[in-house]
């Protein structure tokens, strides 16, 4: 059976995920859609819970974006969002001699990225992956696996501004086609 102490204990150690509609102790609701970087501590109940719940909470805005607090006193990072990506693939058939883009992504919000490329040329196919770390100011990339037909290709990858940019390059005297999916992890 269930005793005090051992239920204050599960509360104490859960996840605390909020969304917009969690009902407060008043039986009013949290009230809060925003941005929760851009909350006022004492404003009303909501504002003030957003603003002082614990690290590692996390925050859900009724058009589905997801926050995860970083740090008190209130910074938060969206996860998933504009500025990242999971598993979606840009397909691209690039002429002989061109280069493409494919990603150009906020280095605000991730820092680490992991690029499939999967390259249909008139010679075969080819399948590589890729990690790439920014260490500011830097960006350091490694091809980690390669399999099928040596394509002849530049994968650029750089930093301009603000942005991780992947870029593609055919070497080959035909057309090539290249689908790069990208799965972006945050820094939290």
């Amino acid at each position: 059976m269930a005793s005090i102490d051992g239920n204050a204990f599960e509360i104490e150690r859960r996840f605390i995920q909020l969304k917009y509609n969690t009902n407060m102790p008043d039986d009013t609701i949290l009230g809060w859609d925003n941005d929760p970087n851009t909350v006022s501590n004492g404003n009303t109940d909501g504002e003030t819970l957003l603003y002082n719940v614990a690290m590692g909470a996390s925050f859900i805005q009724s058009n589905g974006k997801l926050w995860f607090k970083k740090s008190t006193p209130n910074t938060w990072i969206e996860l998933g969002g504009s500025t990242s990506v999971a598993s979606n693939v840009v397909t691209h058939t690039i002429p002989a001699g061109n280069s493409q883009d494919f990603y150009s992504l906020a280095l605000s919000n991730n820092q680490s990225f992991e690029w499939v490329v999967d390259t249909t040329a008139t010679a075969g196919t080819a399948l590589s992956k890729l990690s790439s770390l920014y260490n500011d100011p830097d960006m350091f990339s490694n091809e980690y696996s390669f399999l099928g037909y040596n394509v002849d290709m530049d994968i650029d990858i750089t930093v301009s501004g603000t942005d991780c940019n992947f870029a593609i390059t055919n070497n080959e005297a035909t057309s090539i086609t290249c689908s790069v999916k990208v799965d972006a992890l945050n820094a939290l």
